[in-house]
């Protein structure tokens, strides 16, 4: 089996989880900061993987978050950005996560969950266990990307039971 290289990366949209085998910091393609420091993290997911049908979970226990659906006027919005980090930034990204994993997905952009502000989680893995795959990204902004281009299944927690062909460079850099 030959895999893939595919990088998550915010685009207002949240992709649903997808089959994946435990990875390592050596597997990396997308150029992402890591929540854990400075270090580059990659995501490789094998060119075989099928989406699992994502679900709506409401408000999710301990939040008072849920997803928004299309055509909530917060999908089209113009996103603030973050000036403040502080314990309720933190404590939305917490919730984001909670969110999206009762949603079976494996990312979440603030903007599902009616927040109009750059702010995006994801954990490739899609699971609870795997938390040091959690990726938060404040303010991202892609400075360079391949020539290259992938194109994937995706489906969005924001449009439910829709999903299709998408594509998108092969790897980006994100600061």
């Amino acid at each position: 089996m030959e895999d893939k290289m595919v990088g998550f990366v915010g685009s207002g949209l949240a992709l649903s989880r997808v089959g994946s085998r435990k990875l390592d910091s050596n597997q990396c393609q997308s150029r992402v900061p890591c929540k854990l420091g400075k270090n580059w993290s990659r995501v490789r997911i094998s060119a075989e993987t099928v989406l699992e049908e994502e679900v709506d979970p409401g408000v999710v226990e301990g939040t008072d978050l849920s997803i928004v659906k299309y055509p909530h006027p917060a999908l089209r919005r113009e996103n603030d950005e973050v000036t403040v980090f502080d314990d309720e930034l933190a404590k939305l990204a917490r919730d984001m996560f909670k969110v999206m994993y009762a949603s079976k997905g494996v990312g979440l952009a603030a903007p599902q969950v009616a927040k109009n502000i750059r702010l995006m989680v994801f954990n490739a893995e899609g699971s609870e266990k795997a938390w040091l795959q959690e990726t938060v990204l404040v303010n991202p902004k892609i400075v360079s990307t391949s020539e290259k281009m992938s194109t994937e299944p995706e489906a969005c927690l924001s449009f439910p039971g829709m999903g299709g062909p998408v594509k998108r460079h092969h790897w980006i850099k994100v600061e």
